[in-house]
């Protein structure tokens, strides 16, 4: 069914997102991180708002294709 794959891939596509932020909160937790390499910092900062975005909009369209689904399988039955 291609909405149950569609609906995989961006299951999957949330749980990479969620795996990348994961790390990018380690290394932002590191206390010394912005005196050792502001850049670094500055960089990681921007990457999770970007990634966090991604996060979002791909959860919309989950929760879309999810609900899209559900329909689908009432008006089956």
């Amino acid at each position: 069914e291609p909405l149950k794959a569609k609906i995989s891939e961006k299951d999957q596509e949330i749980q990479k997102l969620n795996s990348d932020l994961t790390k990018i909160d380690s290394a932002l937790s590191d206390p010394g991180l912005f005196e050792k390499d502001p850049e670094k910092g500055a960089a990681l900062s921007k990457k999770r708002g970007e990634i966090g975005k991604r996060v979002a909009e791909a959860e919309d369209i989950w929760l879309t294709l999810s609900d899209e689904y559900e329909t689908a399988l009432e008006q089956e039955n």
